[in-house]
């Protein structure tokens, strides 16, 4: 499972991930997009070893954001007086 939704790695190269966290869509983006603090997979913290570097950008996607938008800028039906 990753970030909810059952996902297999069809892309073997190195990449990050942009997850949507209202929908739980996963985009991959090149490394090239996002800055991260470079180190080695072969650098050990405190015993653990690291066999795997993973990069999750978490926010909300384009149409998730548009649905917002567009649910929070209805305007609202007046009541009729009585």
């Amino acid at each position: 499972m990753h970030h909810g939704s059952l996902r297999v790695e069809p892309n073997e190269s190195e990449h990050y991930h942009l997850v949507c966290t209202r929908c739980r869509q996963i985009t991959d983006i090149h490394p090239e997009s996002v800055q991260v603090q470079p180190f080695t997979k072969k650098r050990s913290f405190k015993g653990f070893h690291v066999t795997r570097i993973s990069v999750d950008v978490l926010g909300v996607c384009a149409r998730c954001a548009a649905k917002q938008r567009s649910a929070t800028t209805k305007p609202r039906r007046r009541e009729k007086a009585c």
